[in-house]
């Protein structure tokens, strides 16, 4: 067994248990056993003869001597732990067959080190090591009590193999000035192998100090031995990218990775909880998941979806935590596809600023909830949460209630629709499911966001009429208002249905009244695309008896000017997209708004 070192005395001794009880690491029964007076020369006094603690002389315990303990030890933190006994003072039996548990965990491995993360592996035919708890979360090797405590080192099995070229070890410096000797950390640089140990030589970490020193064979592995040696104590085990580290028992180590191989290969395949989780393992785990890593992660699943020309993001004063969250709710969040043009038309209409790309912060990261509330919803919904205040929409989740502008927001499945005979049961997309709002159904999730912009820029034509007025634009009308898009051969659409009520209560309604059952649709006739300047779209409406044309636009007007003159982009739009249904669809204001009385 190689001998310790003793730096100093923890504190005085236990009083009742002999000058040199070693502690809770071995039963004061059996201390007794070997140390304490024979029964015979025992005498119990009466209690007006015992002398109170208080009154005992108090010794100044002797200053340590030599140089102070590594800096990763906690050496005479407890002032009332005992002296330690030397193992080779007490009798074999004697020894802790047990490592005892630290009162209060491993202290975190000192910033500076760089250590591998896995445990001491014995050589083959030695004892397993028992004291791998005692590791850091780096692999380094950590004294709970102090450098003296033979119960607090872990042991590598023999010096033979033990101290490979790279191995980090703990130093004595012998050329410093006197009394300015220290710890200082060394890497094994040549080992050779002599008659009974093997001579072991060193060099200064980023110092100037050379060492050699021979450790002796330790040819059976205890696990009550030390890793200290005159001075001499183990930090690091060899890199596992050394020639010889496929060894039996060795691992490639997390942290020992390239760091490019680290970065795109293995982290690639972590989510972002996973992320978080080896953030909080170690230190270099919280290095390595940095906030620059998190970013390069969600710009680059902004590029691969599409849609980094239209959201960006500036968390303020961010955090690792929110831009973890953010990363999560953009991988998660599906196809975009149908989003951008949404968001163009909001945009044109000056909603959430009017500037694309939309800019999310930490209070679009906090709306939208916790992840089991955002894994819940359709892919739609996860899209829409966190850029719903951005497009116009006051989104929120009410004790599991989806809610836009404080009204309940449902949600329709398979077996809802199934249930009655429902105008959108065939178009059914899990995805972006049918839903409900404000007692009208939508065709799906984002027909209902962009209906919410139906009034957005200035009217342009508004034209109404009855059934028995003009049945050929009734039916006109009808077919474009229900048909399955596009229009025109425009896709940015929205179709709702307002159900009737029931007979009883229609009685007295009016003939254009939503109550008796009614289909709108918004057709996006331009504004959807990149490189429009403005945004111009038709509402169209069919009750039973009546129909009815809106034409919106958010081209300024030219003041000097009247008729389509006045609004020349958007009559050229009308023309070109609508074609010959310009006079049906706009009637007596087709000549005036949009001058179709030039095309038919």
């Amino acid at each position: 067994m190689l001998p310790m070192p003793i730096a100093g005395p923890f504190g005085g001794p236990r009083s009742g248990f002999g000058p040199f009880y070693p502690g809770p690491s071995i039963s004061r029964q059996l201390y007794q056993q070997y140390h304490a007076p024979p029964p015979h020369m025992t005498m119990n006094l009466p209690p007006h003869m015992t002398i109170p603690p208080q009154m005992l002389p108090q010794h100044p315990l002797p200053a340590p001597t030599g140089p102070p303990p590594p800096p990763h030890t906690h050496m005479g933190e407890n002032p009332q732990m005992a002296t330690l006994v030397l193992p080779y003072l007490m009798p074999q039996h004697m020894l802790p067959q047990s490592p005892r548990r630290p009162p209060h965990g491993p202290p975190p491995p000192p910033p500076h080190s760089h250590i591998n993360d896995g445990a001491p592996v014995a050589e083959e035919g030695e004892q397993p090591v028992p004291f791998e708890g005692l590791l850091g979360g780096e692999g380094e090797v950590h004294s709970m009590l102090g450098p003296d405590d033979p119960t607090t080192h872990p042991i590598l099995p023999s010096s033979h193999g033990r101290y490979e070229n790279g191995t980090r070890v703990w130093m004595v410096t012998a050329k410093r000035d006197k009394g300015k000797q220290e710890w200082v950390k060394a890497d094994v640089y040549h080992t050779e192998g002599t008659s009974g140990g093997t001579r072991v030589s060193m060099r200064e970490v980023e110092g100037r100090e050379e060492f050699i020193m021979v450790v002796p064979h330790q040819p059976k592995a205890s696990p009550h031995g030390l890793q200290v040696h005159e001075g001499f104590t183990l930090v690091e085990r060899a890199p596992r990218d050394e020639s010889d580290s496929n060894k039996h028992g060795q691992h490639v180590g997390l942290f020992d990775l390239p760091p490019d191989v680290e970065r795109d290969v293995v982290f690639a395949l972590l989510g972002p909880g996973d992320l978080a989780r080896l953030r909080r393992t170690c230190t270099l785990g919280s290095r390595r998941v940095s906030e620059d890593y998190v970013k390069t992660r969600i710009d680059a699943h902004l590029t691969n979806k599409g849609i980094k020309h239209i959201i960006s993001y500036r968390i303020k004063h961010r955090t690792v935590g929110h831009m973890l969250r953010l990363l999560y709710f953009i991988e998660q969040s599906g196809d975009w596809a149908g989003w951008e043009p949404i968001i163009r038309v909001a945009k044109h209409q000056g909603r959430g600023g009017g500037q694309l790309s939309i800019e999310l912060g930490s209070a679009d990261v906090e709306a939208v909830g916790s992840r089991a509330v955002f894994d819940g919803r359709c892919e739609a919904m996860r899209q829409l949460s966190p850029i719903a205040r951005h497009i116009g929409v006051r989104h929120e989740n009410h004790d599991g209630e989806e809610r836009w502008h404080g009204r309940p927001l449902t949600i329709y499945t398979p077996q809802t629709l199934l249930l009655v005979d429902h105008p959108f049961r065939n178009g059914f997309d899990p995805a972006n499911p049918v839903c409900e709002y404000d007692g009208w159904e939508y065709a799906s999730l984002r027909d209902a966001v962009l209906d919410q912009m139906r009034y957005g820029g200035s009217v342009v034509a508004d034209e109404s009429s009855s059934r028995w007025e003009n049945a050929t634009r009734y039916n006109r009308l009808h077919s474009l208002s229900t048909q399955q898009p596009p229009v025109w051969d425009r896709r940015t659409i929205s179709t709702s249905h307002r159900p009737a009520l029931p007979s009883d209560s229609v009685s007295d309604l009016p003939f254009d009244h939503p109550g008796l059952g009614r289909f709108d649709r918004v057709i996006v006739l331009h504004g959807d695309q990149p490189g429009h300047t403005f945004q111009a779209h038709l509402i169209t409406c069919v009750g039973p008896d009546f129909v009815r044309a809106h034409f919106r636009t958010t081209e300024p007007p030219v003041d000097s000017e009247v008729g389509a003159a006045r609004l020349p982009q958007t009559a050229r739009v009308a023309r070109e997209v609508i074609g010959a249904d310009a006079e049906t669809v706009f009637g007596s204001w087709c000549s005036a708004t949009v001058g179709c009385s030039a095309t038919v």
